[in-house]
């Protein structure tokens, strides 16, 4: 990933790539994948998943969706929720991107909060001219901005997965989450035609 360099005295400091480069980045990485003519499906989703895997923070992402529940689970079961959370959200990442083709991101900008979290404001204009506010959440982790959250038009996604898994845990239990969100992420899986890589 890029990164910037400073001078201090004869010191000489890195400094991370800027919050919204690292976002601008993701999307024009993803974009080209997505353009390469002739590239094998199973291919270019490996691609993607691997620049998802570069960017986004998904155990982090796993235990902000899970809440105060997080707490009440032992090693083996966060270790088995956070596999299969991480699986259904590339999943759902690989299903939802594959329409990101034609659409038209514009970056407006980026705001610190301390020194590290950020929030990058994009704009996604599809083509039927309907825009839609799509804004990045982002941790800094050692020299990288890693992403924990995106709000779609101002609904948190990782809040939504929240209030989901709330009502599921207190109505039928964890058991039963995990067994709701297996089955999701294998009609993910059927629908990106890859059933073999189910992870659950």
């Amino acid at each position: 990933m890029p990164t910037a360099f400073f001078v201090l005295g004869s010191i000489c400091f890195a400094s991370p790539e800027p919050p919204l480069s690292n976002v601008q980045t993701l999307v024009d990485q993803a974009t080209h994948v997505l353009k390469i003519p002739g590239t094998p499906v199973e291919q270019r989703r490996a691609q993607l998943r691997s620049l998802a895997e570069q960017h986004l923070d998904f155990p982090v992402m796993a235990r902000s969706a899970l809440g105060t529940h997080w707490q009440d689970l032992s090693d083996s079961q966060r270790r088995d929720y956070v596999q299969l959370f991480t699986a259904f959200i590339e999943d759902a990442y690989l299903n939802r991107i594959q329409g990101y083709l034609d659409l038209k991101f514009t970056f407006v900008g980026q705001t610190l909060n301390g020194t590290n979290h950020a929030r990058v404001d994009t704009y996604v204009v599809e083509t039927n001219g309907e825009t839609t506010r799509l804004n990045f959440e982002l941790e800094l982790k050692g020299e990288d901005w890693r992403i924990y959250d995106v709000e779609i038009n101002g609904v948190s996604m990782i809040g939504n997965y929240r209030i989901q898994f709330e009502r599921v845990i207190n109505d039928h239990g964890f058991d039963a989450l995990i067994s709701q969100l297996g089955l999701k992420q294998k009609e993910l899986a059927n629908l990106l035609g890859h059933p073999t890589e189910s992870k659950q």
